[in-house]
């Protein structure tokens, strides 16, 4: 990695504390008035709570320069949005699920709190740069005609893919459907699952030409064209496939081209946050159980009480909420699940269809178990790595599975400095999709978005890389 991509700030940046320092003004505004109810005691703890993990973070990293996309760093800025922040926006809101007067919303706070500090420390004290090879397969040099061939290879394989998916699901917006007929566990064809990941080949197919483009220079508007068209066409899979293929694209762009500075970073931040919000108001409107009345009403309301992203944006950062029914169900009405919500990985390959007693992962179980009607018409709710690992093992699973999934972590990451080379970026962007959607919802899920990426991304570096091709200038001269 080249180290001056990466800020020398010996402490995090200041852009980092703005969230905090403006929600702690309103809140205080808000306490002055009088018209926060008794809560202060839970707003003191999460702001507590987010200056002392965001201390632990500092002492916990690798290197003693900040690095955007290192995966402290980026755990660290989910659980401080979907944990604390949220315990402050449900304070200010007024949410109906946060009653501090409840042990479990306490529980929930502290629990994620000691199950980030446990992966720092887990990041920290893991394994050394012993465990890493220097030179592997994926430093080999490219062959540019294999490269350019498996670009296009993958490029028509991700337009099949949204031919059968027109042909198979009767619109390209099958998976924007709020339908129960089409995804309650029941009724859930399947293709369902392997579609997607035929579409998914483009986003893949784009990241290898973009690593052409950052090795040659060559070809730079088909470069930019393939790009937005892999962009776009995850508009048609959902928001969550769109997010990720902004963040593969981001990662790759800050470790081989230019490091991403502040401005980049709060503009993405605000087009992401309208996109989420606009992309929920349309994935409603075209669904069939929404009318074009119900639609303008729900337009009208969220113009007036200025509330559009706090339904489509806050109100999806359920894992805090999640986590407190997790703790207050659990063993009483859930029993411990010692490690089952983890076994789907192994009979993943065959539908559910074929396979209906292929074990639940934690989302699903846990939405069978507080909302059933949900759960019959395809619907789920996150619990988050935090909520699994305590629907598991309970507490000692909080500190034994979030150490290790830092260690695991912090081996990725030095996997990634060992040479910097792209085809190591490429790896470690798909093992950022698997630890961001384990955070956000389930390991049965991470695994799924992980694999999307990963085995496609493999199979073509490994045969790109093979019998060698142009080396990149100046890397024969520094060897010498």
């Amino acid at each position: 990695m080249n180290r001056a991509q990466i800020s020398p700030n010996f402490f995090l940046p200041g852009w980092v504390w703005l969230v905090p320092l403006t929600l702690l003004i309103l809140l205080l505004a808000e306490l002055r008035s009088g018209t926060v109810k008794p809560a202060e005691s839970i707003v003191w703890h999460a702001l507590g709570i987010i200056a002392g993990t965001a201390l632990c973070t500092r002492f916990c990293r690798l290197d003693r320069q900040f690095d955007l996309f290192e995966p402290l760093h980026l755990t660290f800025a989910f659980f401080v949005i979907f944990y604390p922040v949220r315990a402050l926006f449900a304070v200010w809101l007024d949410d109906s699920w946060l009653d501090p007067a409840t042990t479990a919303a306490w529980k929930a706070l502290w629990a994620s709190g000691l199950g980030f500090v446990c992966f720092a420390l887990g990041y920290r004290f893991g394994p050394g740069e012993w465990v890493v090879r220097r030179r592997t397969w994926l430093d080999r040099p490219w062959n540019r005609e294999r490269a350019r061939g498996a670009s296009l290879i993958l490029l028509l394989l991700g337009i099949a893919g949204f031919g059968a998916l027109r042909c198979l699901g009767g619109s390209f917006l099958y998976y924007l459907l709020l339908d129960p007929d089409i995804k309650a566990p029941g009724e859930m064809k399947a293709w369902f699952f392997y579609v997607p990941w035929l579409c998914l080949l483009l986003p893949v197919g784009a990241l290898v030409e973009l690593g052409l483009w950052l090795r040659q220079g060559r070809r730079t508007l088909w470069t930019g064209c393939y790009c937005l068209l892999a962009v776009c066409s995850t508009f048609l899979l959902g928001r969550l496939y769109t997010v990720i293929c902004l963040m593969m694209f981001a990662c790759c762009w800050h470790y081989m081209k230019q490091r991403i500075n502040v401005f980049q970073v709060a503009l993405l931040f605000a087009l992401v946050l309208a996109y989420l919000g606009a992309a929920g108001f349309y994935r409603e409107w075209i669904s069939p159980g929404n009318s074009m009345a119900e639609t303008g009403e729900l337009v009208e309301f969220a113009g007036l009480h200025d509330n559009l992203v706090l339904r489509y944006v806050v109100a999806n950062l359920e894992e805090l909420s999640n986590l407190s029914e997790v703790i207050s169900i659990t063993p009483a009405e859930l029993p411990y699940q010692w490690g089952m919500t983890f076994t789907p990985v192994i009979f993943k390959p065959i539908p559910r269809v074929l396979m209906p007693s292929k074990p639940l992962g934690a989302c699903a179980l846990f939405t069978r178990q507080t909302n059933p009607d949900g759960y019959d018409s395809g619907f789920v709710t996150g619990v988050g790595a935090w909520g699994e690992w305590y629907m598991n093992f309970s507490w000692p699973g909080l500190v034994l599975g979030f150490g290790l999934t830092g260690a695991l972590s912090a081996a990725a990451y030095r996997g990634l400095r060992s040479t910097g080379e792209y085809g190591r970026v490429l790896l470690y962007a798909s093992f950022a999709v698997f630890l961001f959607v384990w955070l956000r919802s389930d390991f049965n899920s991470a695994m799924t978005m992980g694999l999307y990426y990963l085995i496609p991304i493999a199979l073509t570096l490994a045969y790109i890389t093979r019998n060698g091709g142009v080396r990149r200038p100046g890397l024969e001269e520094s060897a010498k």
